[in-house]
């Protein structure tokens, strides 16, 4: 027997094998299921909090925000504390620790 799925055609649903296709194709059709893909993950490590204001506060910001393209306002509300260091996006934690790293601030 042939069964229709939108544009899934099943072929044979009287074998275990042709009803675990079906299965599969209407839940993926209904869900979004798909395999799981592998990727190669990298790890990334940052300056600490601490080492970030240190960086902030020891060094120009206008040459740090001139190298990493991070405003000089945004680097001043680190420092001033009236944007959290622990609320920095990521983005910026990385640019700063290239840059120290770039540096040889680290």
């Amino acid at each position: 027997s042939i069964v229709h799925l939108g544009f899934f055609r099943i072929l044979n649903l009287t074998s275990t094998t042709g009803i675990l296709l079906f299965l599969s194709l209407f839940f993926q059709s209904i869900f979004g299921f798909q395999k799981p893909i592998k990727r190669r993950m990298q790890i990334i490590n940052v300056l600490s909090k601490q080492e970030l204001l240190h960086l902030l506060t020891n060094n120009s910001r206008y040459q740090i925000a001139k190298a990493t393209g991070i405003s000089e306002r945004t680097l001043a509300n680190y420092v001033n504390g009236i944007t959290d260091i622990g609320r920095m996006s990521y983005d910026n934690a990385i640019k700063l620790t290239q840059y120290a790293k770039e540096n040889n601030l680290d």
